[in-house]
């Protein structure tokens, strides 16, 4: 057996802490343990996955904590992971937003008035996104609004289905009416930034490749924070590195830990 480590394995979130009974619910001194079961979903693939533990100094130590024992509790358990899922959930918890689903009910939008933004001309090179992105690029047709000519598509502009690039440009206070028909009726959206830290709690099912044993971690209580930055033009795969605080449950008297747990099996 051996007792080198190198690891390989899934994260498992769920939007709510991994606990049940008094201790986390009615403080120190009450008990409570933690559930025999964990139901998580797969955060996908992740870089990097680790724990930071800070202690206090010597001088700094209280050593009066009924709870503990003689050890030492800790000022600072933080994680951190970096995830190159970038799917809708993982983005809306990096972003503390809302993931939705959004449905529309209009089938065709014909003649929509298009302005310039800043009152200007529309020049070449210029973008005009859908309301809805999700437009047919075969249905669109775009028109001038003072002689309706009809624009050709491949010479005059160009299309995709989530909006029209000019190639020409136009003298000022000419504007543009287009017309499309929908691709589909439901795209992806993220409201971000709405909500104040949640909490999860967070397994790792991993294997030790030096040994092929299993690594169990369970993480109790788990709140993350919103991302720092995230790169939308990059080289290769770009990764959502997301930090969290991993805070305590008070299991009082228990010789459970409070923080997190480490099963190799």
């Amino acid at each position: 057996m051996s007792c080198c480590y190198y690891g390989t394995g899934m994260l498992y979130i769920c939007d709510s802490p991994f606990l049940t009974g008094w201790g986390y619910s009615y403080g120190i001194g009450y008990g409570g343990q933690s559930v025999g079961y964990h139901v998580g979903r797969p955060l996908g693939n992740v870089t990097d996955f680790s724990i930071s533990i800070d202690y206090p100094n010597d001088n700094d130590l209280d050593r009066n904590i009924p709870y503990k024992g003689n050890c030492t509790e800790p000022t600072n358990v933080s994680l951190n992971m970096n995830l190159t899922c970038d799917s809708l959930r993982n983005k809306a918890m990096a972003y503390l937003g809302r993931p939705e689903n959004v449905a529309i009910n209009e089938v065709n939008v014909e003649d929509e008035l298009i302005t310039h933004c800043d009152g200007g001309s529309f020049q070449p090179g210029d973008h005009i996104t859908f309301l809805n992105p999700i437009a047919d690029p075969l249905t669109v047709i775009v028109k001038r609004d003072d002689t309706l000519a009809v624009l050709v598509q491949g010479d005059d502009y160009v299309v995709d289905q989530t909006g029209i690039t000019l190639k020409i440009g136009f003298a000022s206070g000419i504007n543009l009416l287009v017309s499309y028909f929908y691709l589909n009726q439901n795209y992806e959206l993220i409201e971000s930034l709405l909500y104040g830290r949640k909490e999860y709690s967070l397994f790792f099912k991993g294997i030790n490749q030096a040994d092929m044993r299993n690594k169990l971690v369970t993480i109790y209580r788990l709140k993350l924070d919103p991302i720092e930055s995230f790169s939308y033009i990059q080289q290769g795969f770009s990764t959502i590195p997301l930090t969290g605080q991993i805070y305590p449950i008070r299991y009082s008297d228990s010789g459970l830990s409070d923080y997190f747990i480490e099963r190799t099996v």
